[in-house]
């Protein structure tokens, strides 16, 4: 049975291990310049000050899929609280049907109970999931572009 629930990072992120990896292999671009390290002590920092919240897909208790929310006051608008996703990825397997769409549906019920006005999605270039946003009632709003120096 697939379940989806808020859950401490600090508590399940041994068990997220393979799937961070899957992440990192599957969307991580220029792998030869970045390794994946994420600074741990500032997301449970995030965590203790109920700025980060993380959401987890398992199946048969097993994780599946996670997404990860950063919920603040926006920097620009005072009054906006935003849930800013930090990460999305749910394995291969399970990217069929209605589950993506059950899970993002999930994690905006969720931001919205925590207190979040807007919920953001950060969407790599070559996993483009824009089309089922669009199916949600989701704009397009930035578009980010980098260059390593």
């Amino acid at each position: 049975m697939i379940t989806i629930q808020l859950e401490d990072l600090k508590e399940v992120l041994p068990e997220l291990i393979d799937l961070l990896d899957s992440h990192y292999e599957e969307l991580t671009l220029n792998k030869d310049r970045v390794r994946l390290n994420p600074v741990w002590s500032r997301y449970f920092a995030m965590v203790e000050e109920n700025k980060f919240f993380a959401i987890i897909a398992r199946d048969e208790n097993k994780p599946i899929g996670y997404a990860g929310f950063i919920l603040d006051q926006h920097l620009h608008y005072a009054d906006l609280i935003v849930a800013a996703n930090d990460v999305l990825f749910i394995h291969p397997d399970y990217r069929k049907g209605m589950f993506g769409v059950k899970f993002l549906k999930f994690c905006e019920k969720t931001m919205k109970d925590l207190g979040a006005m807007k919920l953001t999605w950060h969407i790599k270039h070559s996993n483009d999931f824009r089309p089922i946003l669009n199916r949600m009632k989701y704009e397009d709003e930035d578009i980010i572009s980098g260059k390593f120096l």
